[in-house]
């Protein structure tokens, strides 16, 4: 398997999921994803249109489901410490963990993973950057506003 091929990969599943998220879901594309970013973890542009794709497919709480059962926040997390100097993968994995904490009954497997340390780490690193920094407090709003558990507050 090419890391090259994979990256492809992702970004048509980026590109697909924006208007045909179930038709991806249906043919597996969240674990073809997954798959792809557990495959190539030294490999940036997998990590982060792999990263962008779960953001993308991770919009509604089927397919939210699906993304987590499959291991999609710790494919996120891992990817996004991997490759902490990326711009890319950090905004794209912000906004794959904004999506996902947006449902409450995923805040705790996001809290868990190291989600909320990757996404501080992500806004601290990349600070002067507009999409990171939308998408991390985007994710940080969510978990505080929408959170269930009041220990997540204390965490922001």
């Amino acid at each position: 398997k090419s890391a090259g091929v994979q990256e492809l990969a992702c970004e048509a599943i980026v590109n697909l999921a924006t208007n045909q998220a179930s038709a991806v879901v249906k043919r597996g594309g969240v674990e073809a994803v997954i798959g792809s970013m557990n495959l190539f973890p030294e490999t940036e542009g997998v990590q982060e249109s792999g990263c962008g794709a779960l953001w993308n497919l991770a919009v509604s709480e089927d397919h939210e489901k699906l993304v987590v059962s499959k291991g999609g926040i710790e494919a996120t997390v891992k990817g996004m410490g991997a490759h902490r100097s990326c711009v890319g993968v950090q905004e794209q994995g912000c906004g794959a963990l904004r999506n996902l904490i947006g449902n409450p009954e995923h805040e705790a497997a996001v809290v868990n993973h190291g989600g909320v340390e990757a996404l501080i780490t992500a806004m601290i690193l990349h600070r002067s950057n507009k999409g990171v920094q939308e998408q991390g407090c985007g994710a940080l709003f969510n978990l505080v506003v929408n959170g269930a558990q009041e220990e997540y507050r204390a965490m922001v």
